[in-house]
């Protein structure tokens, strides 16, 4: 005899029973929640990088000057980095007499593009650079400056023209020195580096305020030197011309009558 097969009822009875009696499955595991991200901490706003103008050094000529001198102010400008010495220049040898005044006015773009105008930032810096200089005009006899000159591209064009603007507000006579002429009084090459510029001039006068790292007197000679290293090399430069002699002589005269 052939056993009959199951009836649904009985089917489903088995399976009711199969479920009731096998293990109870986990529940699946729900994704761990990810940890929250911590907030990002504010970056600390970085200052301007528009270097402070040197306009107080440490040594200042005393007002009374070295008989048999005449004062004068060197200039090396440029819109970014003005390099300015104030020295006493004896009349007949044209040396240096005493630790020259070292001086530099640096300038840059404003940060804040969206509010101010690029001609009213340029105006800015060039009343920060005529500030610097026109003091220092006033406290000397004449004024020795290297020349801008022209460039391919407008920004540096610009550069000359308020350089050469600023040369034009000085009343006091100036000597006019290119820089080959600055160069080669001082290194003896056209060619000179800017390193060798800063020896040059940091040899002769050892003991006069130059910038130096982390502004300590320890501290290593910085590059920003070699504004003020040209200026120096520019009274060398100037006291070789004629114009400077017969200026001097005058001075000379006047100071003795």
């Amino acid at each position: 005899m052939t056993d009959k097969p199951a009836s649904k009822r009985t089917r489903r009875v088995k399976r009711e029973l199969a479920s009731a009696t096998s293990p109870a499955k986990a529940p699946a595991k729900t994704p761990a929640k990810a940890k929250a991200k911590a907030p990002a901490k504010a970056k600390k706003p970085r200052a301007p990088k528009v270097p402070a103008p040197l306009v107080s050094p440490a040594h200042a000529l005393p007002e009374a000057r070295p008989a048999g001198t005449v004062r004068v102010l060197a200039i090396d400008p440029a819109m970014s980095n003005l390099g300015l010495v104030v020295a006493d220049v004896d009349v007949v040898s044209g040396e240096i007499v005493g630790t020259p005044e070292l001086r530099l006015t640096s300038t840059a773009p404003g940060k804040d593009k969206k509010t101010v105008r690029k001609s009213s930032d340029d105006l800015r810096r060039c009343r920060e650079l005529y500030t610097a200089m026109a003091p220092l005009v006033d406290r000397v006899d004449l004024v020795c400056s290297e020349m801008p000159i022209g460039s391919q591209n407008s920004s540096a064009m610009k550069g000359v023209g308020v350089c050469t603007m600023l040369l034009a507000t000085i009343s006091k006579p100036l000597i006019e020195l290119t820089p080959e002429e600055v160069k080669l009084a001082a290194v003896g090459k056209k060619t000179a580096t800017k390193a060798e510029m800063i020896s040059w001039a940091y040899h002769r006068h050892p003991e006069a305020d130059w910038l130096r790292a982390n502004g300590k007197p320890e501290g290593a000679l910085v590059n920003a030197n070699e504004h003020i290293a040209d200026a120096v090399a520019v009274i060398r430069a100037g006291t070789l011309t004629d114009q400077f002699k017969l200026l001097a002589l005058g001075f000379a005269q006047r100071a003795a009558g």
